[in-house]
């Protein structure tokens, strides 16, 4: 008896022998390219005569032999037209009452649809119906030629051939070709269909198949998409074989048998669907009885958003995995491998000057880490108004929230909160001044859960007031022999929130905000409202900007720091962060981004402790990009503990690149070392070949892998997987055009740390 993966390795070698089509995200990416290497431009127009129409006929000759009513013979240098299609020959014949015309010795056909050459055409010009013998076509617009023994060109845009070959190949250009007795291509659907075709390799035969279709462009067909080998230590020999189903304009369906010689067959599902008003997609990714684990893994992602009426919008984000070591063993294109899971749904309601909703929330936590707290509901509110007096505005906000967790011994709550608020914003050409009062009234209802740290019922009230101020001036100045106009743009902020304990609230949904430049202008050190930090601070920056003639932004620069009147007391629970508010001030926070020249750009963010001289935080980030495609990026990100402690420090230097070496032929590398622990944690190469009727991709990554234990526990140094991929793409056969640069884009992001864009100028 047949096992079932011996099944699944047949039906995966079959899927070889097919050849592939896209999906409706390329449906617009077979459009002919206006110039370009593999650029086939049409043949030039046939020297004819020109019809006033496309139903009359003009046809030239030197000679010409005519029988009224009966026939007519044409002869030396003939030419003919009828609408779009020309035609030039030796000779040719038309039997009137037929309305049949044969030309023979050197015939070239040319309509909208392919040029044809041949000894011998007969079209009928009533119904366009035409027959060619021993033909050599090429089609208009995209690429594609062959030749025929038989032509049959129908008036609707089919083609029907006997012993033909087909390729996508350009001339001179023999790389792969398609042989079959029968060949039937309809240009309506873009769609071919083969009895009895012979795959060649340059000209060598490959294989054979009885029957067979495909498609000739980039349209969304249903078919198999390109396979996918992969080779790594972690699951050995790994073949995707990915099926295409357009199943409607509005919904398709991708299945992707997969066989990994170390685990077993994994079968992933990918729906997509688009309705009116609702866009999402459905996917998920099943592994029976795991040849390692012995255990079924899974995977299952739902994203959905949309809107209904002028007002609802929805939105619904669902993942689940089986187990905390599916992304490092299995791995998936559908999610990038991370920690956590959001599994979120909402329903908004929007107006003009206020919007309501209703959430749901919850994460799965892959590894050791405390798992946070279900929503299991959240309706809020938030709405700001016109009071009518110069521009005070009015603003509401508010929220019902119910915690909930999957743990009995862990403490849950509701809590209330509504927050009334007065603004007053001004504004003049040259700065602005904006006050706003909040009262924040905050009310819990916990189930302690026997936590003596926690009391049954909270209620809190705390006032806050803020002021921000900025201004700005510019000016005209030389620099290096440039003309640049510079702006400075300092502001301040004052903020007051008074002290209150709250050391008998529960941690709901609250941690600590980053403390970047952008971020010392918040009114908040803490997500959610378990902590409202108490505040008299002052906050300080400034921008400057400088732009050249054509006002492209070549500079940007921007310092911040907080001032403290009063030292902060309200902390998390287990917070170490007390330390840095026995300062008077907060660390420096420097923000810069320079285009160096035309093709160098550099940005560099930092977090100083100006107290001790220590970086807290920085990300630094240098880019050469000298042309199209062309791409190096050095980069480097460093952090610890605010206190100096390297518990949790991060010393991470990498490297993007992305080169073409010719025309054909690019090169793609990505490197990142870890150099706290002294080791590499992601290295990838990879070469793409593209020529223009064919591509193969090979890559080679090793990257470290965390495995969780049972017991929730991690190896912090991980394990170092080694794979090498490969892929092969044959042109015009549903695949991307010639100059398709996304292939090696996909290849460069791959891994698990993908290209990332810093540089934030506004050219």
């Amino acid at each position: 008896m047949t096992s079932p993966k011996s099944l699944l390795f047949c039906a995966t070698s079959i899927a070889l022998l097919s050849l592939s089509v896209k999906s409706y995200a390329d449906v617009n990416s077979n459009q002919p390219l206006p110039s370009g290497r593999c650029y086939v431009p049409p043949a030039p127009r046939l020297d004819t005569p020109a019809t006033q129409n496309n139903q009359q006929i003009a046809v030239r000759s030197k000679n010409a032999k005519l029988v009224r009513g009966k026939s007519a013979e044409f002869n030396d240098d003939v030419g003919a037209t009828q609408g779009n299609r020309r035609m030039v020959s030796d000779k040719a014949s038309l039997n009137q009452q037929t309305q049949t015309l044969t030309a023979q010795g050197n015939v070239k056909y040319q309509d909208n649809l392919m040029d044809v050459s041949s000894n011998k055409i007969q079209t009928n010009l009533k119904s366009h119906a035409t027959t060619i013998d021993q033909a050599k076509y090429r089609f208009n617009g995209q690429s594609g030629r062959g030749q025929a023994k038989n032509l049959k060109l129908a008036t609707n845009k089919a083609l029907s051939m006997d012993d033909a070959v087909y390729t996508a190949c350009p001339p001179g250009d023999e790389s792969w070709s398609i042989s079959a007795s029968s060949l039937y291509i309809d240009k309506n659907r873009d769609w071919a269909t083969a009895h009895n075709a012979v795959f060649h390799i340059l000209d060598v035969p490959v294989f054979y198949l009885p029957y067979f279709s495909y498609p000739i462009s980039n349209k969304r067909q249903t078919g198999f998409l390109y396979p996918q080998f992969t080779s790594s230590s972690n699951n050995g020999f790994d073949l995707k074989t990915p099926f295409y189903w357009n199943m409607a304009p509005n919904y398709d369906l991708t299945l992707t048998p997969r066989l990994m010689t170390k685990r077993g067959q994994q079968l992933t599902t990918s729906f997509r669907y688009l309705t009116l008003g609702q866009l999402g997609k459905i996917d998920y990714e099943y592994l029976p009885d795991d040849d390692i684990t012995h255990e079924n893994r899974y995977l299952i992602h739902w994203e959905n958003d949309g809107g209904i009426g002028d007002h609802w919008r929805l939105h619904s984000n669902y993942s689940r995995v089986s187990d905390p070591n599916y992304f490092s063993d299995v791995g998936s294109e559908t999610i990038s491998d991370t920690d956590e899971l959001l599994q979120q749904g909402r329903v908004d309601y929007r107006d003009a000057n206020w919007n309501a909703g209703l959430l749901v929330n919850n994460y799965q936590i892959l590894g050791s880490t405390e798992a946070p707290h279900k929503v299991l509901p959240e309706l809020h509110y938030d709405g700001l108004w016109d009071t009518g007096l110069g521009s005070l505005k009015f603003g509401l906000k508010g929220q019902m929230v119910n915690f909930t967790d999957s743990d009995p011994d862990v403490y849950t709550a509701k809590r209330y909160h509504i927050e009334p608020t007065l603004k007053l914003p001004l504004s003049v050409p040259g700065g602005y001044l904006n006050s706003q009062i909040s009262l924040m009234q905050t009310y819990y209802d916990q189930d302690t859960k026997g936590d003596g740290s926690l009391k049954s019922h909270i209620s809190r009230t705390l006032p806050e007031y803020r002021v921000n101020a900025g201004l700005n001036f510019d000016r005209s100045m030389n620099w290096f022999g440039e003309k640049y106009q510079q702006t400075f743009e300092p502001q301040v902020q004052y903020l007051y929130i008074p002290y209150k304990k709250q050391s008998d609230i529960g941690i709901y949904d609250t941690a600590a905000l980053e403390q970047d430049y952008f971020g010392m202008f918040r009114d908040r050190r803490y997500s959610g409202l378990d902590r409202i930090s108490d505040a008299n601070q002052v906050t300080a920056g400034a921008t400057t900007r400088f732009l050249n003639a054509n006002n492209e932004e070549k500079l940007r620069l921007s310092v911040a720091q907080i001032f403290y009147l009063q030292s902060p007391r309200v902390t998390l629970p287990d917070d170490e962060e007390g330390y840095t508010y026995s300062s008077d001030r907060s660390a420096l926070a420097v923000e810069g981004d320079l285009n160096i020249s035309h093709d160098w750009f550099f940005h560099s963010g930092m977090q100083i402790n100006d107290t001790t001289g220590k970086i807290n935080k920085s990300n630094t980030a240098l880019e050469w990009k000298p042309g199209v495609n062309k791409m190096i990026q050095l980069n480097y990100r460093y952090g610890r503990d605010d206190n100096g402690t390297l518990r949790n420090e991060i010393n991470q230097i990498g490297t993007k690149m992305s080169w073409p070496l010719r025309p054909d032929i690019h090169l793609v590398g990505s490197y990142y070392r870890d150099l706290y622990l002294n080791r590499s944690i992601e290295s990838i190469l990879g070469v793409q070949y593209d020529s223009c009727c064919w591509a193969v991709q090979v890559a080679f990554q090793r990257s470290i892998t965390t495995h969780y234990d049972y017991d929730g526990s991690t190896d912090p140094r991980g394990e170092i997987d080694n794979a090498i991929k490969f892929q092969f793409i044959l042109k015009g056969i549903g695949s991307g055009t010639s100059n398709d640069s996304d292939a090696y884009r996909k290849m460069m992001d791959s891994g698990r740390l993908p290209y990332g864009h810093p540089f934030y100028l506004n050219n």
